[in-house]
């Protein structure tokens, strides 16, 4: 046997065995590492994205309220992650929208004629799929973001519970405002955030939350009485906040002008 024949054979097997070697260290090491890495960069970045919706949301309430005027403001979100050059594979999804409270504002003229202006409120969440870190999502409701990973959740900005209180108290009590001009001119700013037609959005590229919102004025004469509904800060918070009934009776009729800003949430 011709051994300077079997030492081109012997080193090309060698070759293959440190080629195969590696690359079985880079699948199972390298590449979840990689992985894990481009999806947490992508978790920031939906975190980051729906901070800055809650600042709009905010803003847009502020300007409507202060100013009276509407518009559309809106932040994109990438659904997916997890990819880079090597392996674009990437996770997906799911933004969706849920209008979960409603409260009520009755203005009533001549003693019998009732005007309800109706409004609710809102919670935006995004979910993870096939996630290549932890299934960590995120959740905005009542003016506030947590962090989610099935049922538990944690304020994102928020260090205790109070804290957490105190900001939902400041938010959800901030919808219903009443002023008095003087003895017989009332004015109130109402709030209603709702959920539009696209509310929920899937997949793994980049989606875009929005709110429009508009202002409407109504003003009414001879108002004999005055109820609305406003949040019980003050009992255990467990996320949900319970409402109580604020009613108000005018022995002399007053006249009461009412600014509602409604605001759309949509995601597509």
């Amino acid at each position: 046997m011709n051994d300077r024949a079997i030492a081109p054979v012997i080193g090309v097997m060698l070759i293959l065995a440190v080629g195969v070697t590696f690359f079985s260290v880079y699948m199972t090491t390298y590449l979840p590492a990689l992985k894990q890495q481009a999806e947490i960069g992508h978790l920031r970045e939906v975190e980051t994205g729906i901070m800055r919706f809650s600042s709009d949301v905010d803003n847009a309430i502020l300007a409507g309220k202060q100013s009276g005027r509407g518009g559309t403001l809106s932040e994109q979100v990438r659904l997916g992650g997890g990819a880079f050059l090597l392996n674009p594979l990437e996770s997906s999804g799911t933004i969706r929208i849920i209008e979960n409270d409603t409260f009520a504002l009755i203005v009533t003229t001549g003693g019998s004629v009732e005007h309800r202006f109706d409004s609710t409120l809102v919670n935006l969440s995004y979910q993870p799929s096939n996630n290549f870190w932890i299934d960590q999502g995120y959740t905005w409701q009542n003016g506030y973001v947590v962090t989610t990973k099935g049922v538990r959740s944690a304020p994102l900005q928020y260090v205790s519970q109070d804290e957490l209180r105190e900001r939902a108290a400041e938010f959800v009590n901030d919808l219903v405002a009443v002023y008095s001009d003087n003895g017989s001119d009332i004015s109130i700013d109402t709030v209603s955030l709702s959920a539009g037609p696209a509310n929920v959005t899937s997949g793994n590229g980049m989606a875009r939350i929005s709110l429009d919102s508009d202002v409407t004025r109504e003003y009414f004469t001879g108002c004999t009485n005055l109820s609305y509904e406003r949040f019980d800060t003050s009992a255990p918070f467990n996320g949900t906040i319970p409402k109580t009934v604020t009613v108000v009776n005018y022995t002399i009729p007053v006249n009461i002008t009412v600014k509602k800003v409604n605001i759309v949430l949509e995601t597509v």
